[in-house]
């Protein structure tokens, strides 16, 4: 699953509770991968890229380009005009069981084997606990797919 997150003092309650979300993960993964490539994260203003991706990532923000923001705000080049969608590949897949959940919380359920996917990394969960196979795992890569298959017995 994405991770949820949040940006002190932004999503901070009157409890004083930190509320995380799964937009705030969104915008806490960037602000990780800032820090990562050792940015002072305070100088870049997080609340306002949390705003942006809620009004433009049209409901799936796990989908927004997030390594080319984090290039394009480091290189101070970053607009918001850049918050868009990956670019995606459709892939059909022969799979039993189903239907599949992703990992990206703002995904439709899969009800057929036809998958819009953008390059990198995805996990496909089985909804159906009677399936024989309980997960897939997909690498994308300029539009090619790897796969592997997790299952179970059944016991």
């Amino acid at each position: 699953m994405r991770p949820a997150g949040g940006l002190y003092p932004v999503h901070l309650g009157q409890n004083g509770e930190m509320r995380l979300d799964w937009v705030g993960g969104v915008t806490a993964t960037v602000a990780l991968s800032l820090w990562r490539a050792g940015a002072d994260v305070s100088r870049f203003d997080l609340a306002r890229l949390q705003r942006e991706v809620e009004s433009r990532a049209n409901g799936h923000p796990w989908d927004l380009h997030l390594e080319a923001i984090t290039r394009e705000i480091l290189a101070e080049t970053f607009r918001v005009t850049d918050l868009v969608p990956q670019q995606t590949h459709q892939l059909t897949l022969e799979l039993d069981g189903g239907p599949w959940s992703r990992a990206d919380p703002f995904a439709d359920v899969q009800t057929t084997d036809a998958l819009q996917l953008a390059d990198g990394f995805h996990l496909l969960l089985a909804v159906d606990v009677d399936s024989s196979t309980a997960a897939v795992a997909l690498q994308m890569r300029a539009g090619q797919a790897a796969t592997a298959r997790l299952g179970f017995d059944g016991s």
